[in-house]
């Protein structure tokens, strides 16, 4: 038999330890035992702090850390040295035209462009093709929600939020959440780690900074 656990241990990369105690504990619960994958986070706990984690338990662990691989929520605040009337219309789908490279939305409702709740535009081809609608508009509360699909990858909501921080400064509220539709969803996903994401945004801020310095230069 320690042979025979030997072998297991090494076919399943585990200690035999660690094999005993998984069998041990499924046996008790009359149930299957599961993969490595399902006993590393519930072991570590229950070592370390004394838990007594049920198989229940570690298969709750195990889709937990399966569904962070399909799902991401991303969040960054920049404050913008404009005040608030200025900034947050810029982050509607025609404000961005003014400071983002390559922004060229093809609004489908309204034709105009308007910024209001239901608006649905396209941005990006082939496999970038990205479809948005306006789920939610509150100008009064400088707050705007959007939700998006690629269908090639990914489905998402992007909030944008600001806030008057003093006389001439704007506290900008970005969150981001993604659900992965593919498998390059999930490398994309994979890719927008949150120093990736506040990178991104700061470019942002530094992008409308830069267009507000030069929209002053050219009105002078």
């Amino acid at each position: 038999m320690p042979k025979v656990l030997e072998a297991l241990s090494e076919h399943c990369d585990m200690s035999v330890e660690d094999l005993i105690e998984g069998i041990v504990l499924h046996a008790f619960e009359g149930r299957v035992p599961s993969s490595q994958g399902t006993l590393s986070v519930g072991e570590q706990l229950k070592r370390i702090y004394g838990l007594e984690l049920t198989a229940a338990d570690r298969r709750r662990s195990y889709e937990k850390e399966e569904s962070l691989m399909n799902r991401i929520e991303r969040h960054h605040n920049i404050t913008v040295a404009r005040p608030i009337d200025q900034v947050f219309p810029l982050f509607t789908p025609e404000g961005e035209i003014l400071w983002v490279p390559g922004w060229n939305p093809d609004f489908i409702h309204p034709e105009s462009g308007e910024t209001c709740e239901g608006m649905v535009f396209r941005t990006g081809r082939d496999q970038d093709e990205t479809l948005w609608s306006c789920i939610e508009w509150k100008p009064s509360d400088h707050r705007v929600r959007y939700a998006r699909v690629t269908p090639s990858s990914r489905f998402g909501f992007v909030e944008v939020s600001c806030k008057q921080a003093g006389l001439a400064l704007t506290d900008v509220s970005v969150s981001y959440t993604f659900t992965a539709l593919t498998e390059q969803g999930k490398i994309d996903l994979a890719n927008l780690t949150d120093d990736a994401f506040s990178q991104m945004i700061e470019t942002w801020r530094v992008q409308i900074e830069r267009w507000f310095e030069a929209a002053e230069e050219n009105a002078s």
